[in-house]
């Protein structure tokens, strides 16, 4: 092989770019929507742009990744980002991420927020479809996810509340052992939640069981993920402090 050869086969940076692409989507929306939600699609798609930024190289081949690597470490004006490299057949692959990593445990932002990014992800990979510039499955993907995180990251944001306000007012004065951990929901009842922790070092190396009002429970689902620090009390395991839930 030829080192012309060579050449014409390394990747090159892509025209249009995600930024580009990204760009021109926004001014379409801006064109339709109201002032108020178009500040929202415009919020997301910044989000949507530094995790992408972040995150994306990840899923690099190894030539990707050398062309990355050589634009993003240069200086001044040559210097670029993953969505100033890459094109737009890029941009489904890293929605999962997203959804379900950057906007519930990055940005922990409110429920219309976290509401709107899963709207606008949606609407983004039907337009991107549209143009041509995806392919049915993974845009239908996409999609799929999109409106599954529009009910979800703002559900998931009601119940981390509700837990705040529950150990606010419950507070909890004499515990013996303590655990801290990211928990998963194995079992849903009225009036408990079942728990597995994420290390599974419990004392006995078994789910945990808490007592909580049903108006809390009401709002969990089995397979979310919690992080809590639990106390065992004489009544049973207690929420001393909660944080976030994750919900995809």
């Amino acid at each position: 092989m030829t080192v012309n050869q060579k050449t014409m086969k390394f990747p090159r940076p892509a025209d249009p770019t995600i930024e580009e692409v990204l760009r021109t989507f926004l001014d379409v929306s801006a064109q339709r929507l109201k002032p108020a939600t178009f500040r929202k699609y415009k919020s997301v798609i910044e989000l949507f742009t530094i995790s992408m930024n972040d995150y994306g190289s990840g899923k690099l081949s190894k030539a990707e990744t050398v062309m990355f690597e050589a634009l993003y470490n240069a200086r001044g004006a040559a210097h670029r980002e993953y969505c100033q490299v890459f094109g737009p057949e890029k941009i489904m692959g890293n929605v999962s991420e997203f959804l379900g990593y950057f906007m519930p445990r990055k940005v922990m932002g409110g429920k219309e927020l976290m509401r709107a990014a899963g709207t606008v992800t949606k609407k983004l990979a039907q337009w991107l479809h549209e143009q041509g510039l995806v392919d049915t499955e993974s845009a239908e993907a996409a999609m799929q996810t999109g409106a599954s995180a529009a009910k979800a990251l703002p559900a998931a944001v009601r119940l981390a509340e509700a837990l705040y306000d529950y150990c606010r007012h419950h507070p909890v004065d004499d515990w013996s052992d303590e655990i801290d951990d990211h928990f998963t929901v194995e079992k849903v009842q009225p009036d408990r939640l079942h728990l597995a922790p994420l290390l599974g070092d419990t004392p006995e190396d078994q789910t945990i069981v808490v007592n909580l009002p049903q108006a809390i429970t009401a709002l969990c689902q089995v397979g979310w993920e919690i992080s809590l620090s639990l106390g065992r009390t004489k009544n049973g395991w207690r929420i001393l402090e909660s944080g976030t839930v994750y919900a995809l």
